[in-house]
């Protein structure tokens, strides 16, 4: 008589082994061999699920029990937070036999990516697609007069909204001031648009707008569910990073075109220590928006630090993190890293943010040299204000988006600082 496997003696299969029994004594006992027995527990019983980093492969051959992908997404117990479906087969045949007719057998199969790369995929596309439609169609810039090249004493006029954090949650109760998605875009417009009206007082040449150094708070999500900075520190976020990103795009563009009213505009993009790629992702983004537009020019790299000159004077932009570095000063960096641009400048500075605090020094190699060929190293304030870390460490620091103007033949021209409006306690959520 030959042997078929039916349901019943497959359950039977099952629940036997489970219960302990060998092999050898279920063959015995449902009438087949014991290498059958072993097989077919094999395939009946055993999850065949293949992991590989970010991807798994599901498959399981049984009678019945398991006959769509919500069958096999139940039997292995699959987290769908976690896991997405890329692609599945169900395959269906019949097995006939005397004592049960015909059976319908199953074999269903999935592959499974993780939901982080899946969003990855989707958010790369989006960027793209972003990226092309905007080379295709860009914004129609209105056509301005040039400004005034023969003005007496014209100066550059810059504005470091250093670290706004765009995207930081604060809880006014905990921190002493709150802070969120819609509070730090108000404080981010407001503010700068304070800044540019004030550029009236001088005879602005060119305008230098700086982005970056922590413009957003966070630059991925680990797991796709926590929010984190370049190096992988878990952040208190507002609200869905995408949204975050749309938001600080918008913000910088609306005060680039007040900027650009003024003067020629140079945006200058900095990467910071919780912007990283972000930053550059915006400064994409920000290029193909203006490339029409012969008011505006956007200078970025995948470096970290950058120069940039105007007539005698040469400016090193950083984040800062190299203060806490022990290696050269940044002076010395400025000077290997751009050779030209520190042999072309008499009056030269760095620029910094990331300590959320004002900090001056003047590098001078030798105790003789005059205050006029000393490298000016200043650390700017913070527009954003201290979240729970800082709050609970005791860290506290004046709130502000700094303005410079620096002559044409060198030196600085004027300093000031433009503080956010506060939110009224009577206002704070919670």
């Amino acid at each position: 008589m030959i042997f078929e496997w039916t349901q019943a003696n497959t359950d039977e299969l099952v629940r036997l082994r489970d219960e302990g029994e060998t092999f050898r004594e279920i063959a015995e006992r449902i009438g087949c061999s014991e290498s059958a027995a072993c097989n077919k527990y094999t395939r009946s019983s055993a999850p065949a699920d293949t992991e590989t980093g970010d991807s798994i492969l599901l498959t399981r051959d049984d009678i019945s029990r398991i006959a769509s992908l919500d069958d096999l997404l139940a039997f292995f117990k699959v987290d769908q937070s976690a896991w997405a479906v890329r692609d599945f087969r169900v395959n269906k045949w019949e097995n006939y036999s005397v004592e049960n007719g015909v059976t319908p057998l199953y074999q269903v199969r999935a592959n499974l990516v993780r939901n982080v790369q899946r969003d990855a995929d989707a958010a790369r596309v989006a960027y793209d697609q972003a990226l092309k439609d905007m080379l295709a169609a860009s914004p129609k810039h209105q056509k301005l007069p040039p400004p005034n090249a023969d003005m007496d004493s014209p100066v550059l006029y810059e504005i470091a909204p250093m670290d706004p954090h765009i995207g930081m949650l604060a809880w006014g109760r905990e921190c002493g001031e709150p802070y969120d998605l819609s509070i730090a875009v108000r404080d981010y417009v407001e503010t700068v648009t304070k800044a540019i009206s004030f550029a009236s007082f001088y005879n602005v040449e060119r305008m230098l707008l700086v982005v970056g150094n922590d413009t957003i708070h966070a630059d991925t999500l680990q797991g796709g569910k926590i929010a984190t900075t370049t190096a992988g520190t878990a952040q208190d976020l507002d609200t869905r990073l995408p949204k975050i990103y749309t938001a600080a795009r918008r913000a910088i563009v609306t005060v680039a075109d007040l900027a650009k009213q003024v003067a020629y505009l140079d945006i200058i993009v900095i990467p910071g220590n919780h912007d990283h790629l972000t930053s550059y992702h915006l400064a994409e983004v920000l290029y193909a928006w203006y490339r029409l537009d012969d008011r505006v020019n956007v200078i970025y790299s995948p470096a970290k630090r950058q120069g940039y000159q105007y007539g005698k004077n040469g400016f090193l932009f950083t984040h800062g993190e190299e203060f806490k570095r022990k290696r050269e000063p940044l002076a010395l960096i400025f000077a290997d890293e751009f050779p030209e641009l520190w042999a072309a400048s008499e009056y030269r500075e760095v620029h910094c943010g990331h300590f959320h605090g004002t900090k001056a020094q003047r590098y001078d190699p030798q105790e003789e040299l005059s205050e006029t060929r000393g490298v000016r190293m200043r650390v700017l304030s913070a527009l954003t204000p201290a979240d729970a870390w800082h709050t609970e460490q005791g860290y506290r620091h004046h709130r502000a988006v700094t303005t410079m103007a620096f002559h044409r033949e060198g030196g600085l021209a004027g300093m000031h600082e433009f503080t956010p409006a506060k939110v009224p306690r009577e206002e704070w959520r919670g």
